[in-house]
């Protein structure tokens, strides 16, 4: 009774910790109209605060894994939760255009701490549910991706006046409720830390299948989100924008909780990327040759499949590094993987510059999932078994 007490505990933690990745980050879209008039935002600084996430993401991962073996992993996600609150907080008493990208800057900071912490988190809490309760957290994820979308908090907080200022700074309290639990129930969850060994072995072919295969998943998401609106508007359809973003990002969650009951038996099978990665291509292909109102429901397939290999994805480092090795694993996932989308972002966007058809800006992202794929196909069962 005990251990399963502990265990759902461990779920929750997990759970909110998911959120917490994305909630405060993905706050300032539906917000950035009201944010721009504000502060007058130029072009070019909406493009900053775009690219923020995925940049720290990129830059900070491998150095905040060094703080987990030092500190432990709890420590270090506890670390991570209070900067992402701080900086959250701080973009609602924003005056000016360089505080809000610092408050963003050090928001993602936080989160880039965060993210090498949980797939240790998993193998340590769950060993033998790795595949499970890393969807947990990954479902945390994408509802915390959507929540900001769909509900637009905008009086909760007077003390920073009210709208768009209420609507990001909001998201701290339930980073910081989460901080909280981890505090309160490290007790029961204790997690010692182990002194560092040695370094990440960059020539070890896995590292590198590892992080592409999650850089595949993550250019396939924020690449099809940033060039979908292009794409309705130069095909004729800019009335299917709205439509079709909000298909592709609510199609993740049935996905999401599907994984939930089938993530521990297909997390160790490589067919399962394979077929992920061809119903992602699907979706894809049918954007490009079925014209208007169905192209939303093929934006819908490609949006449920990338969610199902995302949730994959962030489990390899739980199931093929031993220890101490899953947050090194992690942050070098973490750091090819990002810098992988945005390469992919800004050779799809020279592509369409260069050639003026718009599908050049849409078709790369079906090429990034079968990249996904075929890597995932090269993980065979033996491979799961070596030491990292």
């Amino acid at each position: 009774m005990h251990r399963s007490r502990d265990f759902m505990l461990t779920l929750a933690l997990l759970w909110f910790a998911g959120v917490a990745l994305r909630a405060t980050i993905l706050a300032l879209p539906p917000v950035l109209p009201a944010v721009s008039s504000e502060l007058g935002l130029s072009a070019a600084d909406i493009g900053v605060l775009a690219g923020l996430p995925s940049l720290l993401f990129a830059v900070a991962s491998l150095p905040a894994a060094t703080l987990i073996p030092r500190i432990g992993p709890v420590p270090t996600l506890v670390l991570g939760l209070l900067v992402n609150a701080i900086g959250a907080a701080a973009r609602g008493f924003a005056q000016g255009t360089v505080a809000l990208e610092a408050a963003t800057a050090l928001m993602c900071l936080g989160v880039a701490v965060m993210q090498p912490v949980l797939p240790a988190l998993v193998r340590a809490w769950a060993p033998r549910r790795i595949g499970f309760a890393t969807a947990v957290y990954t479902n945390g994820l994408l509802v915390g991706e959507v929540i900001p979308i769909v509900w637009i908090p905008g009086s909760e907080l007077p003390l920073v006046g009210g709208g768009w200022r209420a609507a990001l700074a909001v998201w701290a309290l339930p980073v910081l409720a989460t901080a909280l639990g981890f505090v309160l129930s490290g007790r029961h969850l204790a997690l010692p830390s182990t002194p560092p060994r040695g370094r990440l072995n960059w020539r070890d072919g896995r590292v590198w299948r590892a992080g592409l295969l999650l850089g595949g998943v993550n250019a396939s998401y924020f690449g099809l989100n940033g060039f979908l609106p292009g794409w309705f508007s130069a095909t004729g359809w800019p009335e299917l924008v709205q439509p079709a973003l909000i298909a592709l990002n609510i199609a993740q969650l049935p996905a999401s909780f599907l994984m939930l009951v089938l993530a521990d038996r297909l997390v160790r099978r490589p067919m399962a990327y394979g077929i992920g990665s061809a119903v992602y291509v699907a979706g894809v292909v049918g954007l490009i040759v079925v014209p208007g109102p169905l192209a939303v429901a093929a934006a819908a397939v490609a949006g449920f499949a990338n969610a199902a290999l995302l949730t994959l994805a962030l489990a390899v480092p739980s199931v093929l590094a031993d220890g101490e090795e899953v947050p090194r694993l992690s942050a070098a996932m973490f750091s090819i993987g990002y810098g992988f989308a945005v390469g992919m972002a800004l050779l799809a966007g020279r592509l369409w510059d260069a050639s003026g058809m718009a599908v050049l800006a849409v078709l790369p992202f079906a090429l990034t999932s079968a990249l996904t794929g075929l890597l995932g196909l090269t993980l065979r069962p033996h491979v799961f078994t070596r030491r990292f």
